[in-house]
C-alpha cells in the first residue's frame, strides 16, 4: 500500500468511530434507550462529573431518570479527534427541563472503543 493508501485508510478509520459518536450523541439527544443500549457493552464505565455508573443496564436506568426531567436535548459537535480507539469529542448540550428552563453545556467526552465495537469507557469533562 502506498503512503497515499496509507493515509486514505488511516482517515477512513478516523471517520468510522467520529461518526459512531455522532450517531451514539444523536441517539442521547433523542433519549432513545433502545438505540444507546446498542453503543454500550455489559461492562461499560461512565464516569460523569464525579458519578461512575458501570454496566449496560445500570447504565440505561441513569439515562432514563435524566431523561425524564427534560423536555429536549440538542446536541451541537465542535470538534472530534481518534486515535487508536480513543476519540475525544466536544460538543455544547443544550437541555431544555420540563419546566422550560434552559442550560447549556459544554463538554468534552473521552471514549473508549472495546474489542467489540462498542464503548468500553466514557469520562465527561466540563469544557
Amino acid at each position: 500500500m502506498s503512503i497515499s493508501g496509507e493515509c486514505k485508510a488511516r482517515k477512513d478509520v478516523v471517520m468510522i468511530w467520529v461518526n459512531f459518536c455522532k450517531n451514539y450523541l444523536a441517539s442521547f439527544a433523542a433519549k432513545d434507550i433502545d438505540s444507546l443500549n446498542d453503543f454500550y457493552d455489559d461492562d461499560t464505565v461512565i464516569e460523569d462529573y464525579g458519578v461512575v455508573s458501570v454496566g449496560r443496564d445500570s447504565i440505561l436506568d441513569d439515562h432514563k431518570i435524566f431523561f425524564e426531567n427534560l423536555k429536549s436535548i440538542s446536541i451541537e459537535v465542535q470538534n472530534a479527534a481518534y486515535n487508536n480507539k480513543l476519540i475525544f469529542i466536544k460538543f455544547s448540550m443544550k437541555l431544555i427541563h420540563i419546566d422550560l428552563r434552559e442550560e447549556v453545556v459544554d463538554i468534552v467526552n473521552v471514549v473508549t472503543i472495546g474489542d467489540n465495537g462498542k464503548i468500553k469507557h466514557l469520562k465527561f469533562y466540563r469544557g
